[in-house]
């Protein structure tokens, strides 16, 4: 269900991209990567409010979630690839650069398997909890610089190693310590896109805005609702998976 959500949903947006705004294919396709992904945290949130975390609108739900979360790294590594234009002044990825990003890829991943979590259990032996936070966050950090210094989105960093966390025996641990500062970095990362946004620009576009924020929204809660009801999930279970899916995530 997680597969055929976020790939037909990748196909359509990306058709309407090409059909009506007339895209090239590399950014319509870099557009539907990431329009097709759902914020889970306004749909997860909307489940337990409404205590449906058994429903089957909840299964359908965290199998995109769940699927989203695996494809947001090859997604935010074959970006920086489709951007590369075929201009005569723009440089194309050599092999250096292709080893550049790998060794990026495998010194995050080397680092936050196997060292880490030896830091980390003599930083929590030794020093207590707040130790552990400070560790992690400067890992988090240092992994987003280092991606963006390859070339990479600094979010892919930040991704492998929360990835990476979750499997080791300080999860628990590691989730009760950033809990409390997780509202706040959440605050500032909202507070940033809303500062990025030019409300000039929003008033140039004009129409097109309601033209094609909408059609977006009506395609990807088609798609899940279509899936919905050939996964047998039920017309009740279908709509409301489509409208918690419908948002799109901070990634986009």
């Amino acid at each position: 269900f997680g597969t055929a959500q976020y790939l037909l949903t990748t196909i359509a947006v990306g058709g309407l991209l090409i059909a009506v705004a007339h895209l090239h294919w590399q950014s319509a396709l870099i557009m539907a990567l990431g329009l097709a992904m759902s914020s889970d945290a306004i749909a997860i949130s909307s489940l337990e409010e409404h205590a449906e975390s058994a429903s089957p609108q909840s299964r359908a739900v965290m199998a995109v979630v769940i699927y989203q979360c695996f494809m947001a790294i090859p997604v935010l590594a074959v970006i920086p690839l489709l951007t590369a234009s075929p201009m005569r002044d723009t440089p194309v990825p050599t092999v250096l650069k292709a080893l550049e990003v790998c060794a990026a890829i495998a010194t995050v991943y080397l680092f936050s398997r196997y060292a880490l979590p030896k830091i980390l259990a003599t930083a929590a032996r030794k020093y207590g909890i707040e130790a552990l936070t400070l560790i992690i966050i400067a890992t988090i950090f240092a992994a987003a610089w280092l991606m963006d210094t390859v070339g990479l989105s600094n979010a892919l960093g930040a991704f492998m190693v929360g990835m990476i966390l979750s499997a080791s025996v300080f999860a628990y641990q590691i989730k009760a310590s950033v809990s409390s500062i997780k509202g706040l970095l959440l605050s500032v990362f909202f507070i940033a896109i809303g500062m990025s946004i030019d409300l000039k620009e929003v008033v140039g576009i004009g129409g097109e805005l309601f033209y094609y924020l909408p059609t977006l929204f009506l395609i990807k809660v088609a798609v899940v609702i279509l899936l919905g009801l050939g996964f047998r999930l039920g017309l009740r279970a279908s709509v409301l998976s489509g409208l918690l899916l419908a948002p799109f995530d901070e990634i986009a």
